[in-house]
């Protein structure tokens, strides 16, 4: 039986249950069931964060890379010096890039929104028997 037929079939048997007394009607139509319809949506949920920004000064990377290389020079000798300052120069620029960024950022506050699945009802499921057989509506 299509749904189309189950709709005009209760909607008939509400118009008897308005005529006819609670005593008859309740003779013919026995309701099973009546339980909450849930189906899923998608809903945005936002939320704020703080985000510590970091301020990676270039100052600081060419700074430490300058004084780093400085410092591997006076350490190697002959071909060995060459290689100690462009290590240095290396090791410095990473140590002047990671000191020049600290407490330097700014603190900001940012709203991060996602979509997340959640659940609500949405009417009901009615389930009754009538004249022997049993259907089912969904109210709205």
């Amino acid at each position: 039986m299509s749904l189309e037929r189950k709709v005009e079939i209760m909607r008939k048997l509400m118009m008897i249950a308005l005529l006819v007394s609670n005593t008859v009607f309740a003779q013919e139509v026995q309701v099973l069931s009546i339980v909450p319809r849930m189906v899923t949506v998608q809903q945005q949920q936002c939320q704020q964060v703080t985000v510590q920004q970091q301020d990676n000064s270039t100052a600081g990377t060419v700074i430490g890379g300058v004084a780093g290389g400085i410092i591997g020079n006076q350490v190697g000798r002959g071909h060995g010096r060459e290689a100690a300052t462009a290590l240095g120069a290396v090791v410095g620029a990473l140590a002047g890039n990671n000191l020049g960024g600290q407490g330097n950022g700014a603190a900001q506050s940012r709203t991060v929104c996602n979509m997340v699945p959640v659940q609500v009802q949405q009417g009901k499921l009615l389930t009754f028997m009538f004249e022997g057989r049993q259907y089912q509506i969904q109210t709205p």
